[in-house]
């Protein structure tokens, strides 16, 4: 079974104050992720300096960023984001900032189990640590 749907996921980020993690997140799903296969928004939660400068100078580039004035919470980041830029049918992946992506066909492994009718969401387990501080 192969992927049908041609349009790209919509993946999501949303910065607030790791940057160490954050980086190691951006990294490995760089390191895993056809660039070209997914259309990417971050969402920074008036993040720290140090934040806004893995983002500015690590060779990231996300398609959008939303810059908020304040930390809105993560539901309110995510909507802001869907309601901007997701295309109608457009599939949504909410990758946090701590996540780190080990799988190369984890993308692909996602819009086959979102082909499903019966299935609304699909996550994969992040670490249970932080990598910036305890």
């Amino acid at each position: 079974m192969g992927v049908q749907n041609k349009m790209k996921p919509l993946l999501i980020s949303q910065v607030l104050g790791r940057p160490a993690t954050t980086a190691r997140c951006f990294d490995a799903l760089m390191d895993h992720t056809d660039r070209e296969e997914f259309e990417w928004v971050i969402v920074d939660q008036d993040s720290s300096q140090k934040v806004k400068d893995v983002i500015e100078y690590c060779g990231y580039e996300p398609d959008h960023i939303i810059r908020r004035e304040f930390n809105s919470g993560i539901l309110f980041g995510i909507n802001q984001a869907i309601a901007m830029y997701r295309k109608p049918g457009q599939s949504i992946i909410k990758l946090d900032d701590d996540v780190l992506i080990l799988n190369s066909d984890w993308l692909y492994l996602f819009q086959i189990v979102l082909q499903s009718p019966k299935i609304g969401s699909c996550l994969g387990r992040r670490p249970t640590f932080f990598i910036d501080e305890p």
